[in-house]
């Protein structure tokens, strides 16, 4: 339970504050942001005990999100909540939330603070409920305007009180849609022979649904989600070419809509949807990732003016399959005047100003080899330090292929009208901070 919640600029002053529970002092607010946020104390820890009290706080440019309780709670929370009123503030301004919309927009933001806390425990949090109710602009002057929304308040309590608060009733599409995205991002380090020193992979599976009613959807994900390091074995799924039966995962996260009682029996995902855009689920994986390519870089040093630079690159994943905007960033030593390149395909630029060669390549099949080879010239100097040799960088996009191997095996709606909706299911692997060394 939360005492209150306060906005402060970086100057330490109070802009607005609601206290829900009356055992705490507004000048103890007022002085903590004066001696903690004014002095960039915040810097240190988003937590501060102060007397009987714990203060938490989060950021978002000069904007700061306080808090504070007695009792013992869980501080993750805590600053799940303020992240959620932050989202809320920045649905309402079309954009991030600034001091200046906080000083501007006072008395919308007491009137979202008392909707979205109640004696200091979290109440409704969706920005999509609050503003059926909670007007920015006031209420319409036009006649059918205002009976529309009167007509679709009279359902508000159902949807915030009800099991499904985080969708409305009564929605109409003329087309049913569905579309699914699980998105990879990969970050590994590599040697130069090609061994992973270091890989983790954050996933997330978005969602955008354009469903009539108030449907339920159910999605079969691998066979196995394991929440630790068991080796599963193999499978392949449409669409996906590196799909497996088990996947091993460090973490999973998933929205509030999904009723996590079904997960646990089947493993099927089973939930009602929010009405458009939304993050599912996210997840991460430290062991047992492939990466999709393989980069074999080797530097030869010939005296102290000229050197030779070879990488070879190679896509390790299905030859069906096209990776886009691939781009090698080289780096050379600091002395290079000019550096005379020979690449089998794509393009290169030298910037001197940066010390680093970029190799496009637009378009990478699968299966398919690269090779860059450069002759790099340096200028002679008095102090010379010996090269640190930092890591070769990649970017890249390749569609319908994940580096953990998560495979969505069916993805069904059901809803009372029987419609058949459309649907779309996409994967797609990005480059994290992917490295290789250099020899």
């Amino acid at each position: 339970m939360l005492s209150c919640v306060a906005f402060a600029g970086s100057d330490g002053k109070v802009l607005a504050i609601r206290d829900y529970r009356g055992d705490l002092d507004r000048d103890a607010i007022v002085l903590f942001c004066d001696s903690v946020i004014r002095k960039k104390e915040t810097e240190n820890s988003p937590t501060v005990k102060r007397g009987d009290f714990t203060y938490f706080f989060i950021r978002q440019g000069g904007l700061h999100i306080v808090t504070a309780t007695k009792a013992n709670i869980n501080a993750v929370m805590v600053f799940e909540y303020l992240k959620q009123v932050l989202k809320v503030l920045n649905s309402y301004f079309g954009g991030n939330a600034t001091v200046e919309k906080v000083k501007e927009n006072s008395t919308l933001i007491y009137a979202i603070m008392d909707e979205v806390m109640d004696y200091g425990y979290p109440q409704i949090l969706q920005a999509e409920v609050l503003k059926e109710y909670i007007l920015e602009k006031g209420m319409p002057e036009d006649v059918k305007a205002l009976a529309a929304l009167r007509e679709r308040q009279k359902n508000l309590t159902l949807d915030v009180t009800g099991a499904v608060s985080w969708r409305k009733r009564g929605i109409v599409y003329k087309v049913n849609e569905l579309y699914l995205d699980a998105i990879e991002k990969v970050s590994a380090l590599l040697t130069p022979s090609g061994d992973m020193l270091y890989g983790s992979v954050v996933g997330v599976i978005t969602m955008n649904t354009r469903l009539s009613g108030m449907p339920e959807c159910k999605l079969g994900l691998n066979d196995k989600l394991l929440m630790g390091g068991e080796d599963g074995g193999t499978g392949q799924a449409a669409g996906n070419y590196n799909a497996k039966r088990d996947v091993s995962l460090d973490s999973l996260k998933f929205h509030q809509c999904v009723k996590l009682r079904n997960y646990e029996t089947n493993k099927e995902v089973a939930f009602v949807p929010p009405d458009g855009e939304f993050e599912l689920c996210n997840y991460r994986m430290t062991e047992n990732i492939k990466v999709p390519f393989k980069v074999v870089p080797l530097y030869t040093q010939h005296g102290r003016t000229r050197a030779e630079m070879t990488v070879k690159i190679r896509g390790d994943f299905a030859m069906d399959l096209m990776a886009y905007k691939v781009v090698l960033t080289l780096p050379v030593p600091g002395t290079t005047s000019n550096v005379v390149p020979e690449v089998s395909g794509g393009k290169c630029k030298f910037d001197l100003s940066k010390s680093q060669v970029t190799w496009k390549l637009p378009e990478f099949g699968g299966g398919t080899e690269f090779q860059l080879k450069m002759e790099i010239n340096m200028i002679s100097t008095l102090n010379e330090k010996a090269w640190d040799k930092p890591p070769i960088k990649i970017a890249f996009n390749l569609p319908m292929y994940t580096s953990t191997g998560l495979r969505i095996r069916f993805l069904k709606v059901y809803e009372k009208s029987n419609y058949v909706p459309r649907k779309w299911v996409r994967y797609l692997t990005q480059a994290g901070d992917f490295e290789v060394r250099l020899p």
